[in-house]
């Protein structure tokens, strides 16, 4: 069933139905999660993070459980405004609190002031985005003093994300002045992470692009196994795992090519992101039912656990992804690889950077091994030593030639990074050091 949703209406979702949109329709459906794993909240605010981005708010109220909190970290991703009513005030303060601890509430407030917020956010945005368009100096200065909080630097990331992301920043402040949010990030050590945070898009998920996983296990990794022993190493890196979606894609696809070969070589995946919030989402495996949609039923059967928080990732794919803190722009890579799967990172990169980061994958290959990218996404500078195995779908094959020696592994870096709080430092169940070389 559908509707046409209507400026001024409230729109209440009928009792065991799920709700989502599609452009500006309303969908209703029967559920078909059984009692006790549904969230409603999650789908539709999924759905709305999915099909308006940045001009979408999601607004949880009192209530129990954790139903809603990942959709509104989906709405915060895609750009859109999460709000949370004090739980200090909620009757029930589960809900409130599920945002809250995730990191999905851009600001908390008395329900009284929720809609005021939300009209003064879309009228200060727009006059930040203009304020901020032609202020180059600005945007370095934020730069420059991003690197300094966190030992990252978001100089070379395209103009419109970071426009776009600290315009989002100043609206949920109230700041309309270039120079007030500038004082604001160098007085409040906290804003330098929230800005931090944002940047990083962490928009992710199971076998995203469907068609492009399917090529990706018939004609990467079949050959991949094709031609293993029973004691030898499968090495596959995703930088910019973000939640961990994609490596456990990947993961799934490995064991499945295992398990119709009936052989056993060592499966290592390193998955790595410099975002240790989205890490410690991907150490715990654990999503929403709302993935059955995208993993296929009889991976989901057998590779995971149905629990009461959702679906829980099972230890045998747990055994061979391995989560870690690194940056593939400014840390080693990793080394001996026969596939890299970076997907929809580097289109957030200026050309000066994407031209940086295709040597080191080109160098951390094996010769004649795979590399993955999204599906806007492309070679540059490094186009002539990889051969399209599914242009379309955007694998590539690694030529044979020897790669040319990396500044990071010699000593050099065109761009020094001072790391009074860096990021770089590895933490949990990370590769020992010989893994990189």
């Amino acid at each position: 069933m559908a509707w046409p949703s209507k400026k001024g209406r409230v729109h209440i979702i009928p009792p065991n139905a799920t709700l989502t949109v599609d452009g500006y329709t309303l969908h209703i459906s029967e559920f078909k999660q059984p009692r006790g794993v549904r969230r409603p909240i999650d789908s539709f605010f999924e759905s709305l993070a999915e099909q308006h981005g940045a001009n979408c708010v999601g607004v949880i109220l009192s209530g129990t459980g954790s139903d809603g909190a990942n959709g509104i970290r989906a709405i915060k991703n895609a750009g859109g405004l999460g709000l949370v009513q004090d739980p200090r005030q909620a009757a029930y303060d589960g809900m409130p609190r599920s945002v809250i601890d995730i990191g999905g509430a851009d600001l908390i407030l008395p329900s009284e002031d929720i809609v005021g917020v939300i009209s003064e956010f879309f009228d200060r945005h727009n006059d930040v985005d203009d304020a901020l368009k032609e202020d180059v100096d600005f945007k370095q200065r934020v730069a420059k003093h991003l690197l300094y909080r966190t030992g990252h630097d978001f100089s070379n990331y395209k103009d419109a994300t970071k426009e776009r992301r600290i315009a989002r920043r100043m609206s949920v402040l109230g700041i309309t002045r270039p120079n007030e949010y500038l004082h604001r990030l160098i007085s409040d050590e906290n804003e330098g992470m929230r800005l931090f945070q944002d940047i990083l898009i962490n928009v992710t998920s199971f076998f995203r692009d469907r068609d492009a996983f399917d090529v990706l296990a018939k004609e990467v990794i079949r050959p991949i196994f094709a031609d293993q022993s029973a004691d030898a190493e499968v090495r596959i890196w995703v930088p910019g795992c973000a939640t961990g979606e994609e490596a456990y894609s990947i993961a799934m696809l490995c064991l499945e090519e295992v398990d119709r070969l009936n052989s056993s070589p060592r499966i290592n995946i390193f998955a790595t992101d410099i975002d240790e919030e989205a890490l410690k989402t991907a150490r715990e495996g654990v999503y929403p039912e709302t993935i059955a949609k995208a993993v296929p039923a009889e991976l989901l059967e057998r590779y995971f656990k149905l629990t009461a928080d959702g679906y829980e990732v099972n230890q045998a794919v747990r055994d061979i992804v391995r989560f870690s803190r690194h940056s593939f722009i400014k840390d080693p890579p990793f080394l001996r690889l026969d596939l890299i799967s970076c997907r929809n990172i580097i289109i957030y990169f200026n050309k000066w950077l994407q031209d940086q980061v295709m040597p080191v994958f080109h160098y951390a290959l094996k010769p004649e091994r795979f590399l993955f990218l999204g599906p806007s996404e492309n070679l540059g500078v490094s186009e002539e030593h990889f051969s399209a195995v599914n242009g379309p779908r955007k694998i590539f094959r690694r030529d044979r030639l020897p790669a040319r020696p990396l500044p990071m592994l010699s000593g050099q870096r065109s761009h020094p990074l001072p790391t009074p709080r860096s990021t770089s430092k590895m933490r949990g169940n990370e590769p020992a050091p010989e893994e990189y070389y």
